[in-house]
């Protein structure tokens, strides 16, 4: 069941708040389409709108910019592998309802091959579809905050509550194609992205996603991939991707291996050695430096008392992690790292 969020949240802890607003009308109808369909048969698409081919080699995890299209109408959205040579290779077709002076973005999702792909947990179709999010509203007057909409796209993914971590619940019982209705206005920072589980609320997975310096624009935030891709054909794995108004896709996971010496966009500097990570800085001291694994556990931590401070590597295995500068702080920053050989 999805949650109307009309109410005004404010954490003192996180000092950050969110507020839900509707969306107001523009001048014309317009749409964006979104390529969010894991199927690995299905890389690249071709659209047609009314038969017509508007678009050729739309990689999956790619979107257009919004455009506009007759309003009033029921479009006719057809899809195709591609390359493709007519509309006749079309592998499903959508009728999309757009109203005057509305923008709308349409995902499309789900797998044209359901036989060969594992079955939704809560039983839900994972046929090829379009989720449509209505009323997204392009652009915004605030440089500090940002109207984010939220789709699920992943097929395989458990029944999960999704929540900012410290600061707001942001979608209840999410399930495949669960959305937030309405914009939520959230201040352009840090934030850790939780699934957990309903009953018990045990962490699932932990995935950072960083709004800052995104204002002025919406943002359709989205899950993207598989959550087990060894049972999907070995398909993308699950991830939370951006789209902005224009088009442009942000990948919220990017990870950087931490090999050699690596200078971050704030006066961090980070080596890792093999028995620690030497964590270099001339910023104030006296900042929190925590450490986290994949699943948002606490690992280890040390307070910024020198020009020089370090994290032991003692009794930390191979995998993902975070270095948190100034935990559960509104100017926290997060630093993503591959722990390898």
């Amino acid at each position: 069941m999805l949650r109307y969020f009309f109410i005004f949240f404010f954490f003192s802890s996180a000092q950050c708040s969110f507020t839900v607003v509707r969306s107001y009308a523009e001048e014309k109808a317009r749409i964006q389409i979104i390529h969010n369909s894991p199927d690995t048969s299905l890389n690249k698409i071709d659209l047609y709108l009314n038969d017509n081919k508007i678009l050729s080699g739309l990689s999956f995890r790619e979107a257009t910019p919004f455009f506009t299209v007759e309003s009033d109408s029921v479009l006719k959205l057809q899809i195709a592998r591609s390359p493709s040579n007519s509309v006749a290779e079309t592998l499903r077709t959508f009728s999309i309802h757009v109203e005057s002076g509305k923008s709308s973005s349409i995902l499309l999702q789900g797998v044209e091959d359901t036989i060969h792909y594992e079955p939704n947990p809560s039983g839900k179709s994972i046929a090829l579809s379009a989720l449509v999010l209505e009323n997204i509203k392009q652009t915004y007057e605030g440089k500090s905050e940002i109207p984010v909409r939220i789709a699920n796209g992943c097929t395989d993914m458990p029944e999960v509550n999704l929540v900012a971590k410290d600061v707001a619940p942001l979608l209840s019982n999410m399930t495949f194609g669960s959305i937030t209705p309405l914009d939520i206005v959230m201040p352009t920072t840090n934030y850790n992205f939780l699934l957990l589980t309903p009953s018990n609320q045990i962490i699932l997975r932990e995935i950072p996603v960083n709004l800052t310096g995104l204002g002025e624009q919406s943002i359709v935030v989205f899950f993207s991939g598989f959550y087990n891709s060894t049972n999907n054909n070995n398909g993308q794995n699950l991830g939370i991707f951006g789209a902005r108004p224009n088009g442009t896709i942000i990948d919220f996971q990017k990870i950087t291996s931490f090999t050699e010496s690596k200078e971050c966009e704030s006066n961090y500097t980070f080596l890792k050695t093999s028995s620690s990570i030497s964590i270099g800085s001339n910023n104030p001291f006296g900042e929190d430096i925590c450490m986290f694994d994949s699943m948002g556990r606490l690992v280890n931590s040390t307070k910024h008392n020198d020009e020089q401070t370090f994290i032991s590597m003692v009794n930390i295995g191979k995998g993902i992690y975070f270095i948190v500068v100034n935990a559960r702080k509104p100017e926290q920053e997060i630093y993503p790292m591959i722990i390898g050989e």
